[in-house]
């Protein structure tokens, strides 16, 4: 589920994103990076994001209208990882 409250963006685990669904979530490195966010415009621009005890949340200063994470060719400096260490899947939230 992804909730919005005012200039956040709250992305729980029983969100639809397969990449968080259900896993044990890390951060590789000291910052959450490769989040963009996007509002009434449609246009993406970098985010910063933290990872919580209920899930990752994306902060950004604009009214979100979706979210994305690792939506590259190459996203070199997606740093959400599983137990095992292992990437999380790109994902993008539409229509929060």
């Amino acid at each position: 589920m992804a909730v919005r409250r005012c200039r956040r963006a709250v992305l729980s685990r029983s969100c639809a994103c397969s990449a968080l669904r259900g896993a044990e979530l890390r951060v590789r490195g000291n910052e959450l990076a490769s989040f963009e966010v996007a509002g009434a415009d449609g246009k993406f621009h970098p985010a910063q994001a933290e990872l919580t005890a209920g899930g990752v949340v994306v902060v950004d200063g604009k009214n979100i209208r979706e979210i994305r994470f690792a939506w590259r060719n190459e996203p070199k400096d997606a740093n959400l990882v599983n137990a095992d260490g292992l990437p999380a899947s790109p994902f993008w939230v539409k229509k929060l």
